[in-house]
């Protein structure tokens, strides 16, 4: 995007960019949010949604560090640990059934892979 996205004529905004100002304009709602954060964990963790928005593993666990500070978040998380919890369901079934093909007659043929 080329055209500011901010009132370019206030004294406040001159020098500014865009990406300065979208920083600054995330710093100042969560300020008002979350009172209990110092201006530096705010800066911290705003510079960071921007370092690590092309590394998803980084970027998730940042947005997750942040949660934990700000000692207010009570709702339901189980969307954060998606990914893992698929993984480790995913193994256990696997697991499940390589001990299955283990024990002759516990596999149905149907369920038999094809190059077995």
């Amino acid at each position: 995007i080329t055209a500011p996205l901010f009132d370019a004529s206030q004294p406040e905004n001159s020098g500014l960019d865009n990406g300065m100002y979208v920083r600054q304009s995330i710093a100042n709602l969560l300020a008002t949010a979350f009172a209990n954060l110092t201006q530096r964990q705010i800066e911290v963790f705003v510079e960071g949604l921007f370092n690590y928005n092309d590394d998803l593993e980084k970027f998730r666990n940042h947005v997750r560090d942040f949660l934990i500070q700000t000692k207010e978040f009570a709702g339901d998380n189980a969307d954060l640990y998606l990914d893992e919890t698929e993984h480790d369901i995913e193994q256990k079934k696997q697991k499940e059934k390589e001990m299955a093909r283990a024990i002759p007659g516990m596999v149905k043929p149907s369920e038999m892979e094809e190059d077995e």
